[in-house]
């Protein structure tokens, strides 16, 4: 199953139909901030919890600054699966990012956003 996976994603991001446009912002209840190079694949912002995953080229470490740039400090910071997660808080709202290691030259980040 998990080379199924590996095997369809080069697909996949190749798709030009896959990624969601990324100025649909439409009806967005909150702004969740996003890397110059991100290629969006979803987004689901109109309600809370909003979900936003995105790919990115970036390292481990530039999309971390990214993030404290844009939402200052972290809570928290630590690795679960190989994966970072970081918490901030801003604006009465809660923001967890998740940053996946490099695979095949970009990794996929999901930012989840609650009140």
């Amino acid at each position: 199953m998990l080379k199924r996976i590996f095997v369809l994603l080069p697909l996949i991001l190749s798709s030009p139909f896959t990624f969601a446009e990324e100025n649909e912002v439409s009806g967005s209840v909150v702004d969740i901030p996003l890397t110059n190079d991100a290629k969006v694949f979803s987004r689901y912002d109109d309600d809370f919890p909003a979900i936003l995953t995105f790919f990115s080229q970036l390292s481990e470490a530039e999309i971390k600054s990214f993030y404290d740039e844009q939402l200052g400090a972290p809570v928290s910071s630590e690795t679960v699966y190989g994966r970072l997660e970081l918490k901030y808080s801003q604006d009465n709202k809660s923001f967890r990012v998740i940053i996946d290691s490099l695979q095949e030259n970009h990794r996929e980040v999901d930012v989840l956003v609650s009140e």
